[in-house]
């Protein structure tokens, strides 16, 4: 593939590919990078045969990339960090600071069970719970039925169920 050809797929796909990120990551500044990672790794895999099928690649990668993002152990501690920086500022407006520190330490197990979950369920929780997305809009991120992330979504309930009420008994 030449210099030319790769900056003519470049200019032609860059806006859909950097809108996937976008909607995957909700930071531009990480949209970026990972629209610049996604044409990287379409470069550096064997070219394709047929230029019809680029757009579905480049989606596939940029897809792939923002889920690898997402599960990265980096962006699990920078996403814990400021939703308990937020809580905590709500928190710290009302309430006596001993009921507080127990709503934040039960916040904060929650989202320890839940981001301890294997997949399929952790990313449909996560979805669900911590970003208050409906079944639809996760049924639309991820590619799947909305019957099959129902389904999951209500057997990730019942392991979360399950973890949390051997936790209160121990």
């Amino acid at each position: 593939m030449t210099r030319e050809e790769i900056r003519l797929i470049i200019t032609k796909y860059s806006s859909y590919v950097y809108g996937i990120c976008l909607n995957f990551t909700k930071n531009p500044a990480d949209a970026e990078n990972l629209t610049q990672e996604t044409f990287i790794s379409a470069y550096t895999h064997p070219p394709l045969e047929d230029e019809r099928l680029y757009k579905a690649y480049l989606g596939k990668i940029a897809v792939n990339k923002c889920k690898d993002h997402l599960k990265s152990a980096y962006m699990r501690r920078v996403r814990l960090d400021s939703e308990s920086k937020a809580i905590s500022q709500k928190q710290s407006v009302s309430g006596l600071p001993e009921k507080s520190l127990m709503e934040k330490e039960s916040l904060r197990n929650i989202k320890h069970e839940i981001l301890s979950l294997k997949e399929p369920y952790r990313m449909v929780a996560i979805l669900y719970f911590l970003k208050e997305k409906s079944v639809s809009e996760i049924s639309g991120i991820l590619g799947r039925p909305p019957n099959t992330v129902s389904t999951q979504l209500f057997r990730a309930r019942n392991i979360l169920k399950e973890k949390l009420s051997k936790g209160k008994g121990d």
